[in-house]
């Protein structure tokens, strides 16, 4: 927008006033939680349209007293921020989740994979499943499994999606629409798993995670990670990122058709050569 620094002063200022989004609506799983992302991002372009009259505001919206560092973060160590400006590009670090749930999850969801592709067994030979996550993790997702959940309380509840993988084999967007929600089968299996809470010191860790699966047969199986997968340290394949686009993709209320599904794939992967953004948005009209 050409914006000198000063004016980009008062964006953030203006943006700290109109800064939305608490862990309230991730506690009762409301469908307002991934809104909150778009209202901050409509109240950004509101930011820079108004600083542009020249309206001042508040010069420490950053690190200032009641600035968005003390105040949502609690504080912040600054200097290696600004080393990595430049040299470090975050969006390079974003990659889509390998599952279609609440990424707190994702730790039991790739143990069960793992330990199933290894020693084969299946639903029925299952006698406990147990996850071990740090308090945050299961503050997040530990939600008891209800035999009617909202999708979005299914999502974020690690038993309904341990059981849904066991039930289907994997998880799909699929299972949180009307008659899975409230499958029997589904909820009898959400009832062998069990979610514990280690001792991690870090408020803000969602790893390491732990699963151990007791079997009837009465073996002990057991998988750990430090790093969950679509972490920028242990990224997704190009393949496992392009089956999860377009299995999204295909959820699409109204349809969008494979032509410029394929399209927005080669463009997004040139993003950086893309002279109008509108040519991208266009790709995503129906």
């Amino acid at each position: 927008m050409g914006m000198d620094a000063e004016a980009i002063v008062n964006v953030f200022g203006i943006q700290l006033a109109q800064t939305s989004g608490t862990m309230q609506a991730h506690a009762e799983a409301s469908t307002v939680l991934p809104m909150q992302v778009a209202f901050n991002g409509r109240a950004a372009l509101t930011s820079c349209d108004i600083a542009g009259t020249g309206l001042t505001a508040p010069r420490g919206s950053i690190d200032g007293r009641y600035g968005y560092l003390p105040l949502i973060e609690g504080g912040a160590d600054l200097p290696p921020v600004l080393e990595s400006l430049g040299v470090t590009w975050q969006i390079a670090e974003l990659s889509h989740k390998p599952y279609p749930a609440g990424r707190a999850t994702h730790g039991a969801l790739e143990g069960l994979e793992v330990l199933r592709s290894q020693y084969g067994f299946k639903a029925d030979d299952i006698a406990s499943f147990t996850v071990k996550v740090p308090p945050l993790t299961a503050r997040l997702v530990s939600r008891p499994d209800v035999p009617d959940p909202s999708p979005n309380y299914a999502r974020l509840c690690c038993t309904y999606v341990v059981a849904k993988t066991l039930r289907h084999g994997k998880l799909d967007p699929s299972h949180y629409r009307d008659a899975e929600l409230t499958d029997p089968e589904t909820h009898r299996l959400a009832r062998l798993v069990r979610v514990e809470i280690t001792d991690n010191p870090d408020p803000n860790a969602l790893a390491p995670q732990a699963v151990q699966i007791k079997l009837k047969d009465g073996r002990l199986l057991d998988w750990s990670c430090d790093v969950m997968l679509a972490n920028p340290a242990r990224p997704l394949s190009q393949e496992a990122h392009l089956a999860k686009f377009r299995r999204c993709w295909d959820f699409a209320a109204e349809p969008l058709g494979e032509t410029k599904r394929e399209a927005l794939i080669g463009m997004v992967d040139r993003l950086e050569d893309v002279a109008d953004i509108r040519d991208l948005v266009r790709l995503l009209t129906p």
